[in-house]
């Protein structure tokens, strides 16, 4: 009875040391993705920007093309003409909101992502995780040698303990 005992022992120490290495491998991982969603955070606002700078761009051209040619042909700026000059404003400034909200989102997600990685990262390494699993193990490991050996002292005390 004491060499599968030792066996058993020897295994569960083994599974679960594999447990934990396991746990700080991923650990790792978790904290690579984290930084991976800071520097995709950082990238959403600078995109953010560049593409409020092109949109600016773009309607400040066309606002210029549209008044340029209404000085051209005569035309008086007001009225209908000032309405569409205005029309062109406020979808510039509708566009740029569109990118902000955007942009914004993209950020708060990947610095969601980025603090979720962490702290998963910061549960796998942490102690109570790993003894709660390292519990688990050996308690199963231990249910399964009395289940095969209802005989042996152990399983006595789990039968009379918890039952069948």
């Amino acid at each position: 009875m004491a060499v599968p005992f030792a066996l058993m022992a020897a295994g569960t120490a083994l599974q679960v040391f594999g447990q934990y290495r396991a746990n700080l491998d991923q650990a790792q991982a978790e904290l690579e993705n984290a930084q991976f969603y800071e520097w995709q955070a950082n990238f959403a606002k600078q995109a953010q920007f560049r593409q409020a700078d092109l949109a600016s761009a773009q309607y400040e051209f066309r606002k210029g093309a549209q008044l340029s040619a209404y000085a051209k042909g005569g035309v008086d700026i007001s009225g209908s003409a000032a309405g569409v000059v205005a029309e062109t404003a406020a979808a510039k400034i509708a566009e740029l909101n569109a990118i902000k909200r955007k942009g914004d989102l993209e950020y708060g997600l990947a610095i969601a992502r980025s603090r979720q990685a962490a702290g998963r990262a910061e549960q796998l390494q942490s102690f109570s995780y790993n003894a709660l699993q390292a519990g688990t193990t050996v308690l199963g490991n231990a249910a399964r040698a009395s289940d095969n050996n209802p005989n042996s002292k152990f399983g006595q005390w789990m039968t009379s303990t918890f039952g069948e």
